[in-house]
């Protein structure tokens, strides 16, 4: 796990992510902001969006979402998760308002909808930020959410992308593990 600068178990509410977008005069970080908020996304998957991972029903959009890691062997892993919206999910609308502008001026399916680096996108939330958080802050924020809403544990490991419940283990509480005891 690496050092944070910040307090990573504080939970962004809905109220903090309304002061961030307000305070930004770029749609795509308001957009960006949104899609951190909405998916618990790992930053790196954030950034790896593209117009093709989002298809965009009557009542629902859904987002694939990529995640990219070195396996034992030093090959990489490639694993997906869908997650869905419906339409009123709060802060959906900026993203897909966003989304349609990209359309509109030509941008492919294939296209990163944030052209950023994660490094920028780290600098964005906590530029944003009154409270100065990380990124991290909003994945850590939508798991415990979801657990506290009492969510099964296969869909929270489905949100999180886990492959078993060790990293999904500290939510279930609905409160995270602050430190780890040595049992003798």
């Amino acid at each position: 796990m690496p050092a944070y600068r910040v307090d990573i178990n504080h939970i962004v509410t809905a109220e903090e992510v309304e002061q961030m977008m307000s305070k930004s005069q770029y749609p795509m970080h308001r957009a960006m902001i949104a899609a951190l908020y909405l998916s618990g996304g790992r930053v790196s998957e954030v950034c790896g969006l593209r117009l093709s991972s989002f298809n965009i029903g009557e009542e629902l959009v859904t987002v694939t979402m990529e995640t990219k890691k070195l396996g034992k062997t030093n090959e990489f892993i490639i694993r997906t998760r869908k997650l869905e919206f419906t339409k009123d999910a709060p802060f959906l609308a900026d993203v897909l308002e966003y989304l349609a502008a990209l359309t509109e001026h030509g941008s492919t399916p294939e296209q990163r909808i944030f052209p950023v680096t994660v490094r920028t996108i780290g600098k964005t939330v906590e530029r944003l930020s009154e409270r100065r958080f990380c990124p991290m802050n909003f994945r850590h924020s939508r798991m415990t959410k979801l657990a506290n809403e009492g969510v099964s544990l296969g869909e929270l490991m489905g949100w999180k992308g886990a492959k078993d419940a060790r990293s999904v283990s500290p939510y279930l509480a609905g409160k995270p593990i602050g430190r780890r005891l040595k049992i003798t």
